[in-house]
Order: C-alpha cells, then structure tokens, then sequence
C-alpha cells in the first residue's frame, strides 16, 4: 500500500522533484530510487558523450575580412601545455589521455611555430571566421599535418596540435596541397 501523499497522486502525472516517503519508495512507480544502492540514492542521468571529431572545413576567405597579410600579422601563438609530455613555453606539462601528442620543439625554434602559423594564414587555408580571425589554420610540419585553433578571438592567440589520423583531415582534402610546408627541428 502507497503511503498517503503517494496515493494522492496515483490520478497525476509524476513530477520530477517530488519523492515519496522512504517506506513507500521501493515500491512506488513514481520513484527514481536505485535498488543497487539503496532507498536514500536516487538514480543520476546517463553522462552524454561527445563521439568522434568535429572535422574542419577550409573556407573561402571572406569579403569583409582584411587581407591575409594584415590578419597573418597580428596572430600570435602560444601552444597549449595539454598536448606537451614536456616543459615548454606553454607552461609545465599536462598532456590528457584523448589530446594528440606534439613533437618536442626546442624553445629557441617556437617562433618559427608562428612563422609556420603567419604562413598558413597567408596561403589562405583556414576554416570560418570568429571575429577578425579564422577560427582554424592549418600546416604541414615536418611531414604531419597540424591544426592551429584561436584560443582568443580579441587577441588573435593560437594554439596548435598535430592531426595524426586522415580521417580528421578537414574538407576538401585536395585544397590541403596549398597549405605550406615547414621544417622545423625536433629534440
């Protein structure tokens, strides 16, 4: 038997916030209480995953935009330490288990990462415009392709990250033969 608050609602709708008293609840079909873990716990949602990788598109430079020498000028790149397995000028390592790895760049070569980043602007193969400045670029570095995303759309800062698999290349693929590219030295 319901207890009386759960028989009241017997004739409405459940609503989400309201429980039933603890006697009433393994037995009440209007209860979220899990039997694995008790009469006081009550059942969370599924987490909602993000599956797979947004590929990037390369876009036509826009109309409104300035010319790519202006925008090349004012970019800047910082990295990001979340790719880094070492201390960089990013900050001190903090590589996650789903980010890709980069190569290990001495810090007297991180300004050619902005050359590479500056040259990839020029030759005109970066994705959608956020602000004043494409919200991706990308170039080959030492053979491997590499995604440089704007962290911040006022400033014009970069971060970039290697794309080890073809299946995250951006589309088209055939327009990635114009993208520039550099060699830099690894460690």
């Amino acid at each position: 038997m319901a207890c009386i608050p759960c028989a009241a609602r017997a004739d409405k709708p459940a609503r989400r916030k309201e429980l039933p008293c603890v006697r009433c609840r393994p037995r009440c079909p209007w209860s979220k209480v899990s039997p694995l873990f008790g009469s006081n716990s009550i059942m969370s949602r599924r987490p909602k995953f993000r599956r797979g990788v947004k590929r990037g598109r390369i876009c036509v430079w826009p109309n409104s935009a300035d010319a790519p020498d202006a925008v090349a000028e004012r970019v800047t790149f910082t990295g990001s330490c979340l790719h880094k397995t070492y201390p960089s000028p990013a900050g001190a390592p903090a590589l996650k288990a789903d980010e890709a790895k980069c190569d290990q760049f001495q810090p007297d070569q991180w300004p050619l990462l902005l050359d590479a980043l500056r040259a990839g602007v020029r030759a005109r193969v970066v994705s959608e415009f956020r602000g004043a400045f494409p919200a991706r670029v990308w170039v080959w570095i030492n053979g491997v392709l590499h995604e440089a995303r704007l962290t911040n759309e006022r400033t014009g800062n970069y971060h970039g990250f290697p794309i080890n698999d073809p299946q995250q290349y951006p589309t088209p693929v055939d327009l990635l033969e114009e993208a520039p590219r550099v060699q830099i030295p690894l460690l």
